[in-house]
């Protein structure tokens, strides 16, 4: 076996990412912004921007997500751990290691982003999580978990048959999901150009979070995410098929002692991209001293 790709020295690399707003120098505020799939550090560009003026902002992106990295992601992906890993080195590279960070995440990001603050809470001012929350299966109904399992487990079955060389076999699997009748997303207004440019020509090595969720679930070793132990504010989209969150993370969010909140917004799946200035004005008041 060969060294680990996504280590150098013994050391989780850096990932992909873009700089913006102003330099993380004295007590400048800092704010890092990690995106889901299939999209990369372009996603936030109609958000970030917004706070440019404040802040000291680092996009990152998922291991091989950026197009400066086509190509890049092993055979079996990653786990959600390493990519912890390597968002913190990420993270310490640009602000240093003891700097407090306000940590925004979307979809996926979402998920990599609440692990983050639970292994390193201390280094986090406040967390911002769009449209993924806290769930399980036994919180939605049959309906919506049936939705969630079958979009999952055929991105997760996509993921495998690239793995396994059977390219065109698993771009069929995409291409022949009843994303319209069943997907979990169908009224999306506005999608990153990542994200969009991904459903018109799939690369599966993409798919790897789902293979690593339903590996990790048959395995016994997922790493559960825990509720936030900082001040959390987290803004969903209503316009979907399902919702990913549970009554029971609203209600925590509500009884939480800290500023945390929450509020739905009148779109689909990327608030970000189809009301940027709505979730920047939401997101403005939560961070305010």
């Amino acid at each position: 076996a060969g060294k680990d790709p996504q280590r150098k020295g013994g050391m989780a690399r850096v990932l992909a990412h873009k700089v913006m707003g102003l330099e993380p120098v004295g007590e400048t505020p800092c704010m890092v912004f990690m995106p889901g799939f299939p999209d990369d550090e372009r996603s936030f560009d109609g958000l970030a921007k917004q706070f440019e003026s404040e802040y000291s902002i680092l996009v990152a992106s998922w291991p091989g997500y950026s197009e400066s990295e086509a190509g890049t992601v092993p055979r079996w992906g990653y786990g959600f751990e390493e990519v912890v890993e390597m968002l913190r080195a990420t993270v310490v590279a640009r602000f240093g290691e003891s700097k407090k960070v306000v940590v925004v995440g979307h979809d996926w990001g979402s998920f990599a982003t609440m692990l983050y603050v639970n292994r390193f809470p201390e280094t986090v001012e406040k967390f911002v999580t769009l449209d993924v929350g806290i769930y399980g299966l036994k919180d939605l109904s049959l309906k919506s978990g049936l939705v969630d399992l079958a979009y999952k487990g055929a991105l997760a079955w996509a993921f495998v048959l690239g793995a396994l060389g059977l390219q065109l076999v698993g771009v069929m699997v995409i291409a022949l999901f009843p994303w319209s009748l069943i997907g979990p997303c169908p009224h999306e207004t506005a999608v990153p150009p990542r994200a969009r440019a991904w459903f018109r020509r799939p690369d599966l090595s993409l798919c790897y979070p789902y293979f690593a969720l339903f590996k990790g679930l048959f395995t016994n070793t997922l790493d559960l995410v825990r509720f936030p132990a900082v001040p959390t504010l987290f803004l969903y989209g209503t316009n979907k098929r399902i919702m990913f969150h549970s009554p029971a993370f609203l209600r925590k969010l509500d009884q939480a002692a800290n500023g945390s909140k929450h509020q739905a917004l009148p779109c689909g799946h990327f608030v970000q991209a189809q009301l940027p200035s709505q979730v920047a004005a939401a997101m403005a008041d939560f961070l305010k001293p």
